[in-house]
């Protein structure tokens, strides 16, 4: 009697299983369908696409069942979602959407052109933002965009915003970023990224931020001069011509409540000139600033190191450096 039982019972149990492993093959398939069907449905774009032809099409409303992007939702709610059109590369479906964020934060997605990336099957792979205008305060960038069967290139404007104001205006910084799609990782990955420098005058810059730091316009230096600071790195290298100037420049963003730019020249003084022990202790108070203590420790480290080196004399360090290294 105990054996038919558990005959039965063993039989009941496989059967279940059996409906689970059904069901769940059946909602994959229906999945799976969903997205064939969806996919099948939109206009097909043929590349090159330039996002200026994107502007010209349409598209139609639709859901957000396939469409996949990264926001904080607590904050922002998507609006006006359009899916464009598709275009195929190698064994890869991409989908291209329009929408723009609304929200209460100080960020904005404003006409945003995007693309999904999806495996043959169907199955989400990636995303990149190619054009529309996104930023928050402090700055803005404004994109537009190419796309070929190799490249995804995009033309960046950057602007200084200022929520509280609702102000914003050109600060004369363009770059270019072009992507690639991985096939083997399946991802996007940048492969080059380069500012156009015609715009940037370095002795303009200096006399400029000069004068603002006189005038005891700081917040204008944390703003849009700040946003200068990795482009003027680019199109002007250090030297032994430009280093004073660039020390004047990390004064000024440092007393005007701007450490991390501050932070991207003293890393640049550092790795060109290493034994300039000075740069490695503005390193560290800047870096103490963003309260990254971590590596604040090891600039300061370095710093000692060079004096011993130097035979500099151990009176010349500041006090509080001892403080610091024992927190």
């Amino acid at each position: 009697m105990k054996l038919k039982n558990s005959s039965w019972y063993l039989n009941l149990s496989v059967s279940f299983i059996l409906i689970l492993l059904l069901a769940g093959s059946q909602k994959l398939q229906a999945q799976q369908s969903g997205f064939t069907g969806f996919y099948n449905s939109l206009h097909r774009l043929s590349l090159p696409v330039d996002t200026r032809s994107l502007k010209k099409l349409t598209g139609h409303t639709c859901d957000n069942s396939f469409f996949y992007y990264d926001f904080d939702k607590n904050y922002f709610t998507l609006d006006n979602l359009k899916v464009i059109g598709k275009f195929e590369v190698r064994n890869c479906k991409f989908v291209i959407y329009n929408f723009s964020l609304l929200g209460e934060g100080e960020g904005f997605h404003e006409n945003v052109y995007l693309v999904n990336a999806f495996s043959e099957g169907g199955n989400y792979l990636d995303n990149i933002v190619i054009s529309g205008r996104l930023g928050g305060e402090g700055g803005a960038d404004i994109f537009s965009g190419k796309i070929t069967e190799t490249e995804f290139l995009m033309k960046i404007k950057e602007e200084y915003y200022e929520s509280s104001t609702g102000l914003n205006y050109d600060v004369g910084i363009e770059k270019e970023e072009s992507y690639t799609f991985n096939f083997q990782t399946r991802k996007f990955e940048m492969i080059k990224e380069a500012y156009v420098c015609k715009k940037l005058n370095f002795n303009l810059f200096y006399k400029q931020i000069k004068n603002a730091f006189q005038d005891s316009d700081r917040k204008i230096i944390g703003g849009d001069y700040a946003l200068k600071i990795k482009p003027l790195l680019y199109c002007n290298p250090l030297s032994t011509k430009n280093i004073d100037k660039y020390r004047d420049i990390v004064h000024y963003l440092d007393k005007s409540g701007a450490p991390y730019e501050a932070i991207n020249i003293l890393k640049a003084i550092t790795e060109k000139y290493p034994e300039k022990r000075e740069s490695w202790l503005n390193l560290g108070d800047a870096q103490w600033a963003t309260e990254d203590y971590s590596e604040a420790k090891k600039s300061y480290q370095k710093y000692f190191y060079i004096i011993k080196e130097q035979n500099g004399e151990v009176d010349e360090i500041p006090g509080y450096i001892y403080e610091r290294m024992e927190e």
